[in-house]
């Protein structure tokens, strides 16, 4: 296995800049999970690490290697792609063996890879038939047994479990994660999938427009976003944001947003704020869904119930009267709430995040 290490990586198209000078190291036997909407890069990216589109800057290392001129054969990689790209008129077997023979490996030994990759994907009565009698499933776990075989540095993916229903993704997510701890491998993977990313990486790599916006684990990723972009686009339902002001009084610090909410900061928020200058200062609130609570002690919002999702064991509860602005909370109730319903809503602020709406940046 090996390191992957990116140096100032470009991309241009003509005059447009895909990819705009980033830095990012993969760590050998790392599952590093690309993730961002469409158009920011990441399969761009991807593509370079394989060899598939040329670097415009930058170097590009794979190990100890410098491969930016190397052509994909020689890199030593595998990849994984969306549409499984197996050949229709060759049966498993072939297809997995296919690029073992072009590479000359003795018959022994391509019997060998091919028997222990079917072995660990469940493939074993699949390797005589063709591609057009297996499941999207099927097909997946032979474009990730070819991979395998090959024994490659690295394996990349790019969006390798879009075509699959939404049952089978969640089951694929979990065979892929199990597949790279079992084998030990570097793992670069991509999708716009957030919560793939979440459940799969050992570190996310949160791009937009051609940049790294942030890289972290999960956990640093969803607790601790660096601005507005990250905080919005990981987390389902997403975080939401209220626009007010921090005002300072003889009582204390707030948040403060019309209609009806004033929310008082705890002493290490308050001293930030006003240390950093934030006080009567416009201020954008980040808080999760999960952070909102009912029959509050204190912080208390008024609050009139607009839309109720049923999700079994909670409810996903959306207001339209706080702050003009439409906002969800996850919540869990004795009994079922209805549209119209008041309640008194709580925040839990140790767990809000504040930004700067001039930079988007988090305030720390």
């Amino acid at each position: 296995m090996a390191r992957v290490l990116l140096e100032k990586i470009r991309k241009n198209y003509g005059d447009f800049e895909a990819v705009k000078g980033i830095d990012l190291e993969i760590h050998d036997g790392e599952f590093v999970v690309l993730v961002g909407p469409s158009g920011c890069g990441k399969s761009t990216t991807l593509r370079m690490i394989a060899g598939l589109e040329e670097i415009s800057g930058g170097s590009l290392y794979i190990g100890d290697r410098l491969v930016n001129d190397v052509p994909p054969k020689d890199r030593d990689i595998a990849m994984v792609f969306q549409n499984y790209a197996l050949y229709p008129h060759m049966n498993v077997w072939e297809n997995m063996a296919f690029g073992l023979k072009l590479r000359k490996l003795p018959k022994e030994e391509i019997e060998k890879r091919i028997n222990e990759a079917a072995k660990i994907l469940g493939l074993e009565n699949q390797l005589t038939k063709k591609p057009g009698q297996l499941s999207g499933g099927q097909r997946q776990r032979v474009a990730l047994g070819r991979a395998i075989v090959r024994e490659p540095k690295v394996f990349l993916m790019d969006e390798p479990l879009s075509n699959l229903d939404a049952k089978l993704r969640v089951q694929m997510r979990t065979e892929i994660s199990k597949l790279s701890q079992r084998l030990g491998v570097t793992v670069v993977y991509v999708t716009h999938d957030q919560t793939e990313a979440m459940t799969m990486g050992d570190r996310i790599v949160v791009m937009k427009d051609g940049i790294i916006q942030q890289v972290g684990t999960p956990e640093e990723v969803y607790h601790s976003p660096d601005n507005l972009f990250v905080a919005g686009f990981i987390g389902s339902p997403a975080m939401n944001f209220i626009k007010g002001k921090i005002a300072k009084n003889a009582s204390g610090v707030f948040f403060v947003a019309e209609p009806g909410i004033k929310l008082e900061l705890t002493e290490k928020q308050a001293e930030t704020m006003v240390n950093k200058g934030f006080a009567d200062k416009e201020i954008i609130l980040g808080v999760r869904p999960e952070f909102f609570t009912v029959k509050p002690a204190d912080n208390k919002i008024n609050a009139v119930l607009d839309v109720v999702e049923n999700m079994g064991s909670e409810y996903y509860v959306y207001f339209s009267n706080l702050a003009n602005q439409d906002i969800v909370a996850r919540l869990q109730f004795e009994k079922t709430p209805h549209t119209g319903e008041k309640l008194e809503l709580g925040v839990v602020m140790e767990r809000v995040h504040f930004f700067d709406p001039a930079t988007e940046k988090v305030i720390r």
